[in-house]
């Protein structure tokens, strides 16, 4: 009877011990699946930038008519000559929208210790009329390696389509291929929004699958849909014709003779200018 009293308590009191020495030394802290990632998201977003490219040029459209000031405008033009991507940023910050096509660089990593791969994605968008509030125009005068991809943002919920060098655009991009990150392992995207009539507002829903399981993780541009509008249909800016849709029109670059400078102008009387207009200048 004392043995099995003693053999009782020993067990229980060896229990206690151990359940002690567990909490004391952390023994008991829950062990992380090998096949979890830390945060559980399987693929992390490093960051998301936005990108100017030569190609499109660096005009803005704005929803709401923009009053810029004689020091705004002397900001402007400092950024101009010294710093084109603070100045891409100066005008973010005012509502600025990419007209036609927007685009923007995304580093994705790796946060599974199985391998991920990415089977899908497509555009989330929501989509109106073209802005007019306001045109900043500055035609185009003529990257880090990154997979470029681009969505058709006039169709509905648009899938990821392949996107060449030269801008030319493809079929379905994971039709019969996908992207693979192992942990750790890094990736840019160069994803390109396109419209051709309307104002555009999107994020990216993303398609996974990791040891046979799928999951679906939501990208935009820091916490903010990206956005992006096409001019109004039958205005062409670039060649200075039927502006008098934009109810405020500034104009810098090609566009100003004759430094480039930002100034403002009136949008039902403004003429692209000639390069006889540039001839003539100092």
């Amino acid at each position: 009877m004392l043995a099995v009293v003693v053999s009782v308590v020993g067990a229980v009191l060896g229990n206690v011990l151990s359940k002690g020495a567990e909490r004391k030394f952390g023994w008991d802290v829950p062990r992380e699946s090998p096949t979890d990632p830390p945060t559980g998201e399987w693929v992390l977003v490093d960051s998301v930038a936005p990108l100017q490219t030569e190609e499109e040029g660096f005009s803005w459209l704005f929803p709401e008519p923009l009053k810029l000031d004689e020091e705004q405008l002397a900001q402007a033009n400092r950024f101009a000559r010294s710093d084109p991507d603070a100045l891409a940023q100066w005008w973010r910050r005012l509502g600025g929208v990419d007209p036609g096509n927007t685009h923007a660089k995304i580093a994705l990593r790796g946060n599974a210790v199985k391998p991920v791969r990415i089977m899908d994605m497509r555009a989330l968008n929501e989509c109106r009329s073209p802005l007019t509030g306001a045109l900043a125009l500055s035609p185009p005068a003529g990257l880090e390696s990154a997979v470029k991809v681009g969505f058709d943002l006039d169709q509905p919920q648009p899938h990821a389509r392949t996107v060449d060098e030269d801008g030319r655009w493809g079929g379905p991009y994971f039709s019969d291929q996908t992207i693979t990150l192992e942990r750790e392992e890094t990736l840019v995207l160069h994803i390109v929004g396109a419209v051709k009539a309307r104002y555009c507002e999107f994020r990216l829903e993303v398609r996974l699958l990791m040891n046979g399981q799928e999951k679906v993780q939501v990208i935009d541009d820091n916490g903010v849909p990206f956005k992006v509008s096409s001019f109004v249909s039958g205005s062409n800016p670039n060649a200075g014709e039927n502006l008098d849709v934009y109810r405020e029109l500034y104009v810098g670059g090609i566009a100003s003779p004759p430094h480039g400078a930002w100034v403002k102008a009136d949008p039902e009387t403004w003429k692209f200018p000639s390069s006889e207009d540039w001839s003539r200048t100092p």
